[in-house]
């Protein structure tokens, strides 16, 4: 997961690092509420509060599981051996691979990062309160 941010002066994208966060509390208990970064586009110091900020998913697990898994079936397809039973196995081991690098992508923490906002309003604080008691 990693973590973006849009610049308020010229609009482009910008990394925050992320090491450790995997939520927008986490992010809260690092940084606090508000962020400060510069822009490496149009160099400009710029402060965002945190619900700006938003994950977007890494591929590596992805591409990662596809490699493997072609490897593996390519593996079981050129040097299968004298039986059938080993491209067989080959080619399951390759595709299970294949389908854990998929779902490792879907099953992201960005998706949860991105649906949790913080609230600092007076209004949220004193509601969340009145739920407490």
């Amino acid at each position: 997961m990693k973590l973006k941010s849009y610049c308020k002066f010229c609009n482009s994208e910008n990394s925050i690092s992320s090491r450790g966060i995997l939520t927008r509390k986490d992010l809260q208990k690092k940084v606090g509420n508000e962020i400060t970064s510069e822009c490496r586009s149009c160099k400009r110091i710029y402060t965002i509060h945190i619900n700006r900020v938003f994950a977007k998913e890494s591929k590596t697990a992805f591409f990662a599981g596809i490699l493997i898994g072609s490897s593996i079936v390519a593996f079981g397809v050129f040097v299968r051996g004298s039986s059938a039973l080993s491209f067989y196995w080959a080619s399951l081991v390759g595709a299970c691979v294949m389908s854990a690098g998929f779902f490792a992508n879907l099953n992201s923490n960005s998706r949860s990062f991105n649906k949790l906002f913080i609230c600092d309003c007076i209004p949220c604080l004193l509601t969340s309160v009145n739920h407490l008691s």
